[in-house]
């Protein structure tokens, strides 16, 4: 079973794809990773072209999963939209609101 270690938010303006939008929150979450110097990090995607755009091999490791195994990270940019939270950050663990949504994934996928 996965466990959720950090979680993140970023508002982005001007993104003109999901391709785009996939593509800068991966570069968000690389510096994430080299700033907090994690190891063995794991990135997942639910968009195949932001996968097949990264020419370059990462040293962490990137996977493709189905929307239904990715939805905790769709509900936090949902709610970056819906809520205005225009407000970036890091924290540790996931967030609260979705404990619930993230054990089923963390079980299911």
């Amino acid at each position: 079973m996965r466990k959720v270690l950090y979680h993140s938010r970023r508002s982005f303006s001007g993104v003109v794809s999901k391709a785009h939008a996939s593509l800068l929150a991966m570069s968000c979450a690389s510096a994430a990773v080299m700033d907090l110097k994690l190891k063995n990090t794991v990135f997942e995607f639910s968009y195949s072209e932001a996968v097949d755009a990264l020419n370059n091999p990462l040293e962490s490791g990137l996977l493709l999963v189905p929307d239904t195994c990715n939805r905790a990270a769709s509900a936090i940019a949902d709610s970056i939209t819906r809520d205005q939270r225009l407000q970036s950050y890091i924290a540790t663990g996931g967030p609260r609101w979705l404990s619930d949504l993230l054990s089923k994934e963390a079980s299911a996928c």
